[in-house]
């Protein structure tokens, strides 16, 4: 069988949104970041990737705000 990569899943999976570079410390953490998911995630948490593709958390929308469901990033 083949062998998926967490990223390749995630984007199978849910919908998908790149972050800067900038955020990858505070989603690592599982904290709060200022993005507007409200319009990507009508159907559930959002996978966010990182420019390169890595596959970090799900969040999901939280006022202006987005908060952590899972955080799957290694520290």
């Amino acid at each position: 069988l083949p062998v998926l990569s967490m990223a390749a899943v995630a984007q199978r999976a849910f919908s998908t949104y790149q972050i800067d570079t900038d955020l990858v410390p505070a989603i690592r953490n599982g904290r709060r970041v200022p993005l507007d998911l409200g319009g990507i995630a009508e159907q559930g948490p959002v996978a966010l990737l990182t420019p390169a593709g890595e596959f970090l958390a799900l969040y999901e929308p939280a006022g202006a705000d987005a908060r952590a469901v899972a955080v799957f990033a290694p520290f």
